[in-house]
């Protein structure tokens, strides 16, 4: 390893962040042709251009807090015109989250840093009041997942409310629990951006939609961009 790169490698780790040194030059320009990647989402790819021509690259990568290490020299080579391509990759390859930060050193100048995820496990819902008197809660992402952000969280959340006793779904047009089919209404999210937020539904079943001995499973799902999470559920008997 040439002494630039010992010191850049000295740099992050003494940090422990993801970051290209401060004082190296950057050259071109490294993307990737989307950021997030969660179950269903089209191959990845990672792009270089206007990098030095006929020159390859060492790829440094930033992986889960791993701060940055060598990970391939030689990684990538550019054509006579700065551009390279690598690739694909597919979200369905991994079994876990991650969240990375990549550079390319060229030698005599750096790429840009750039980030990706791989949001592969499900959010999670948690009901932490007592319905009926309350409907609200929290939830999460992987500590390495894309987490919750307002940008693509639409509706990011939905509850439904069911008469067991009855076999009806609650319909709020209506303020009953009437439907012989689901149902559901959105929820709000609040916190974004972030792997933890809270939710609360504003719509909820009042003490009248009730009958006294009926018992019912209120349930709650969140959506962080890619995958709703299971539904929570609290029940009880009014």
């Amino acid at each position: 390893m040439d002494r630039r790169s010992l010191s850049a490698l000295i740099f992050v780790a003494v940090l422990g962040l993801g970051a290209v040194p401060a004082w190296s030059t950057i050259c071109g320009s490294a993307s990737f042709n989307h950021d997030i990647d969660w179950p269903g989402s089209s191959d990845v790819y990672f792009y270089i251009a206007g990098a030095p021509a006929n020159t390859c690259g060492n790829l440094w990568g930033w992986r889960n807090g791993s701060g940055y290490q060598l990970e391939a020299a030689g990684w990538i080579c550019t054509d006579g015109y700065g551009q390279a391509t690598k690739g694909p990759w597919s979200v369905n390859n991994h079994s876990s989250d991650e969240t990375a930060f990549n550079f390319i050193d060229w030698g005599s100048c750096v790429s840009n840093e750039v980030k990706h995820i791989f949001d592969v496990t499900k959010p999670t819902a948690t009901i932490t009041s007592s319905p009926p008197a309350d409907f609200s809660g929290t939830a999460s992402d992987g500590t390495w997942g894309a987490g919750f952000d307002s940008s693509w969280d639409t509706p990011g959340c939905r509850t439904a409310n069911y008469d067991a006793t009855s076999d009806k779904w609650y319909n709020s047009t209506i303020f009953s629990y009437s439907s012989s089919s689901f149902l559901y209404d959105n929820c709000s999210l609040s916190g974004m951006p972030s792997l933890t937020v809270t939710w609360s539904a504003s719509q909820v079943p009042s003490s009248y939609s009730h009958t006294s001995g009926h018992h019912y499973y209120w349930y709650v799902q969140v959506f962080d961009g890619g995958q709703w999470s299971d539904w929570a559920v609290s029940d009880f008997t009014y």
